[in-house]
């Protein structure tokens, strides 16, 4: 019932014109009529996540368009087998189906299917396939059509969509401020809130939660979580696939209040559902998949987590390619894994594959880049393979130019004079620099998980430390 347009459409008499005209005869008409109402069945049923049935169906009524006489049915039913395919992780498919609706829309100019079209394009290339130019550039033709339209709902999805794409390249300040926009839209029609703004609102708090999580807030993010998890228990229902998915990703707050079982139970139900309505392989489910290894790292147990990390990254690597960019976060994971358990020739291999991957997408002083190539360090020290730490720890820190934050430089240099020392240099002036960027370190983050780090160290080598407040995450 959400779902259905206001009445007010009928008196829009632009709107009104711009419908194409119905067949002429009426066996044509009545198979037009029988068809629209399946793709309409079939919307629900997507709407509610039934899509194993719905992807039959869809894919059934788009064969039966294509024997009808009446071409714009053929488009709105291929628009109904795209979302299908994609959900199904058929994202190629789906993009050749979408372009295909979208070019014969455009032909016939039925504006609300080349419409529907555009966004679903900027969905399926932005977030589920991470390209950010293709992603942004559909997200942008449907708004533009959307303004002139004057659907504001469809406005601010578009705003959204772009957002996802800047998000999934890491993008974060732009994507935070692109659902800023969209929210802005929404915001000026408070009063007469436009079709579906409900539901989208709940989707751009899920999309802010993950977003302020990124860039290390919080205390918002708990907060935005929470108010999206509520939101969208309300308009879609407990058991829908996207509130589990969502209630796993809410889940480590969890694990930090000490809810640990909550947390799992959470976090394994998002991969049962996900994997019924998606299948064992498709993105969502690996995704989810991941954040359940997660949660498994913080419960304490990283075995499970490791058999979990292995198999998704395997997959990931097989669908997408080696350019995908959830592999870098799970190689990662799983150096962290590895170096918990002193298997640090495993470890390093795996923060190496990270390290590349990040260096190749992001560049050589990006943040993660440069906190994945201090673990490695770290690790090589660990295995008594310093003077390899010492040659990988003075080039890290040549490539840091000025303008990186002096205080990412800084930590980047500590692990310099860390690996020289222990490669058997006895220089006191390296001591007294390595408390000199601790004591920077500690004014700036006391409780940063890398300060207390240097403060392990340095204890270590027989220099007192103040203790410091509880660091927080890594």
């Amino acid at each position: 019932v959400g779902a259905l347009g206001s009445p007010v459409a009928c008196a829009d008499v632009d709107a009104l014109r711009r419908r194409l005209p119905p067949p002429e005869d009426d066996a044509t008409r009545a198979a037009v009529e029988t068809l629209r109402i399946e793709v309409d069945t079939i919307a629900a049923m997507t709407a509610a996540g039934s899509y194993p049935e719905a992807a039959k169906r869809a894919e059934a009524a788009v064969q039966q368009a294509r024997a009808v006489a009446y071409r714009p049915v053929l488009a709105e039913a291929l628009v109904s087998w795209a979302q299908l395919q994609a959900r199904r992780g058929d994202n190629d498919g789906s993009i050749a189906t979408y372009q295909e609706s979208f070019y014969l829309a455009r032909e016939l100019g039925d504006e609300d299917t080349e419409l529907e079209a555009a966004l679903d394009l900027s969905f399926v290339h932005g977030q589920l396939l991470a390209q950010l130019d293709a992603g942004v550039h559909w997200a942008r033709h449907a708004r533009a059509l959307a303004r002139r339209l004057e659907k504001s709902n469809l406005v601010a999805n578009a705003y959204r969509y772009e957002g996802i794409a800047n998000g999934m390249q890491a993008q974060y300040p732009q994507a935070a401020e692109l659902y800023g926009q969209a929210l802005a839209v929404l915001d000026a029609q408070a009063d007469d809130p436009p079709e579906g703004a409900d539901s989208l609102r709940v989707f751009l708090d899920l999309d802010l939660f993950r977003i302020q999580l990124q860039l290390g807030d919080q205390d918002a993010a708990r907060e935005t979580g929470e108010r999206g998890l509520a939101g969208m228990v309300r308009v879609l229902g407990r058991e829908h696939p996207n509130t589990v998915m969502f209630a796993a990703e809410v889940a480590s707050f969890d694990v930090d209040a000490g809810n640990v079982k909550q947390a799992l139970e959470s976090s394994r139900e998002s991969v049962r559902v996900l994997a019924e309505v998606h299948g064992e392989n498709h993105a969502r489910t690996l995704n989810a998949k991941r954040k359940l290894a997660e949660v498994l790292i913080r419960a304490g147990q990283p075995a499970e987590a490791e058999a979990i990390l292995r198999a998704s990254t395997a997959v990931l690597l097989e669908q997408f390619g080696p350019e995908y960019r959830a592999l870098g976060f799970g190689y990662s994971l799983l150096g962290d894994i590895l170096y918990e358990d002193g298997r640090y020739g495993e470890a390093v291999a795996f923060f190496d594959k990270a390290i590349a991957f990040y260096e190749n997408e992001r560049g050589p002083t990006d943040e993660d880049t440069m906190a994945v190539r201090l673990r490695a360090i770290r690790t090589l020290l660990k295995a008594d393979r310093a003077q390899e730490a010492l040659t990988r720890a003075q080039a890290g820190f040549a490539l840091l130019g000025d303008e990186v934050d002096p205080l990412a430089r800084s930590v980047a240099e500590f692990y310099v004079v860390v690996a020289a020392l222990a490669s058997g240099d006895a220089d006191p002036a390296r001591l007294a620099r390595a408390q000199e960027i601790h004591r920077a370190w500690s004014e700036a983050s006391p409780t940063d998980w890398e300060t207390q780090e240097m403060a392990r160290w340095l204890r270590s080598q027989g220099v007192e430390v103040a203790p410091a407040a509880k660091p927080v995450a890594s």
